[in-house]
């Protein structure tokens, strides 16, 4: 047994979840058209210092409630159907530009602005406590 360790989780991956459906649906309606445009341009908005502090607090907080359920069998079914990961939190290209900057990690060269990004959470929470401390 002590030989089998488990398999470390990329810090950061492209989030393709329902991407393809979304397209499909918002492609069939001129109102979902309409209503996904203001979402999609403020997540290219930067954020304060302190905007950036309280909203990955804020993920955090959420996610946590994800990876608490992952706990169970139950818990991993309630996180599938909702579409919530146990280990990363989602973030925007701008953002998470944001956040390794703000947090002393170098952004790697492949991140875009327009896409959406998984980032592990021992990161978030690393980059959170730089951004934190009161040096």
């Amino acid at each position: 047994m002590s030989g089998l360790t488990k398999k470390k989780r990329p810090a950061i991956k492209a989030k393709y979840g329902p991407q393809p459906y979304m397209k499909m649906l918002v492609s069939s309606s001129p109102w979902l058209r309409f209503a996904r445009g203001p979402g999609k341009q403020f997540g290219r908005l930067t954020y304060t210092d302190e905007q950036l502090v309280v909203t990955v607090s804020n993920r955090l907080k959420m996610q946590n409630a994800a990876f608490e359920r992952s706990k169970t069998a139950f818990g991993r079914l309630c996180n599938f159907i909702l579409w919530e990961d146990a280990h990363y939190i989602e973030f925007t290209g701008v953002h998470l530009g944001q956040l390794f900057r703000g947090g002393g990690l170098t952004v790697p060269d492949a991140v875009k602005g327009g896409t959406t990004y998984l980032v592990r959470r021992d990161v978030v929470e690393e980059c959170l406590a730089v951004l934190t401390s009161d040096d």
